[in-house]
């Protein structure tokens, strides 16, 4: 079939309009207020270190070695040693903490002569301030078992009749335990102590018992890394605290000052960002750009909560652009302002 080309042109550039209309603001965040998890941190928090104190020759972590009759199976069902458990979850939670922003992480290896040498009443030598945190994991326990048997399988021939075969199911049941302290200024004592677990549970079937054991191994291969990801997702939801924002969206392109200005909005310095656009709309003569850089006036005021100011700046922006975003914004501003005149 042949493509008609002023249909082509017309959907390109309907795409390019789309792409730089989505591209042209950008959005602005304020905390609005902080959601305090279970395991709230002293206020005074400002960093974290992340830590293990588990000695590598100490065997904490271990595998069930499955039964002789499977010996093409690794006893380990996974490369992932103990040094690598420990190493990664850590990581992992050094990670996940990271992502809130909220607190300065650190991830920090002791030496194994200082692990061995750990004292929790030394415990503020390894914190590099008083308005330090030091997560400790102390403990790291993974274990497995394995179940493989026969079974009858259910199975439906041509004419959707019930009959059953022999079959076999290979079964892994994993389990990791992961014992945290966290410590604060110079107490040996943790401010909290946070023992969390993983469970998962990996099945396959086959005609032939090697076969699914074969299967088994392919499927269940990143289980254990799932596990430590969980682990780490749990540990950082109990002691983050969750930011709960509010956005606006401002016009970064457009015209030279309104790039400008999107530095300084990103740098949150509002009043440098203001005057520039006020400035511009004395000698800017384009409709759409005045119309953007009014709209950015109101947004500004409206995050001062200066509602009367920011709904004359709204309406000044629709009258000059009738767009959606300005009319969004123009009926939100118009209800605070009727609200706080009746107030």
């Amino acid at each position: 079939m042949r493509i008609n080309p002023h249909i082509t042109f017309i959907s390109s550039a309907i795409l390019l309009m789309l792409t730089l209309g989505c591209s042209s603001t950008r959005t602005y965040q304020r905390v609005n207020h902080i959601i305090y998890p279970e395991k709230r941190l002293p206020d005074q928090t400002s960093e974290i270190t992340v830590i293990h104190t588990i000695p590598l020759e100490k065997p904490q972590i271990t595998s069930s070695t499955e039964p002789s009759a499977h010996d093409h199976v690794n006893d380990q069902p996974t490369q992932f040693g103990l040094h690598d458990k420990i190493g990664y979850l850590v990581n992992m939670v050094a990670r996940e903490l990271k992502r809130s922003k909220f607190y300065v992480i650190k991830e920090r290896q002791l030496s194994q002569n200082e692990i061995k040498l750990w004292d929790a009443n030394k415990v503020n030598s390894y914190i590099s301030s008083n308005q330090g945190v030091l997560l400790v994991l102390d403990e790291l326990h993974s274990d497995y078992d394995f179940k493989s048997e026969k079974i009858r399988k259910h199975q439906l021939d041509e004419a959707g009749q019930d009959y059953y075969i022999d079959a076999y199911e290979a079964t892994r049941r994993y389990v990791i335990d992961a014992n945290w302290n966290i410590y604060h200024g110079e107490s040996p004592e943790p401010i909290y102590a946070i023992k969390n677990q993983g469970k998962k549970t990996v099945k396959t079937q086959g005609l032939r018992k090697d076969q699914t054991i074969e299967k088994l191994d392919s499927v269940a291969q990143h289980t254990e890394r799932f596990l430590l990801d969980s682990l780490a997702a749990d540990l950082a939801s109990l002691i983050m605290p969750l930011k709960v924002f509010d956005s606006w969206s401002y016009y970064v392109k457009g015209s030279e000052i309104l790039k400008e200005g999107k530095k300084y909005m990103e740098l949150d310095h509002l009043n440098e960002a203001m005057q520039m656009y006020k400035a511009e709309l004395k000698k800017e003569d384009d409709k759409k750009i005045i119309a953007r850089l009014h709209y950015n006036l109101a947004i500004i005021h409206d995050i001062r909560g200066e509602s009367a100011l920011a709904f004359q700046y709204a309406e000044k922006a629709l009258l000059a652009d009738n767009k959606y975003l300005h009319k969004t914004l123009y009926d939100k501003l118009k209800i605070q302002n009727d609200r706080a005149n009746k107030s």
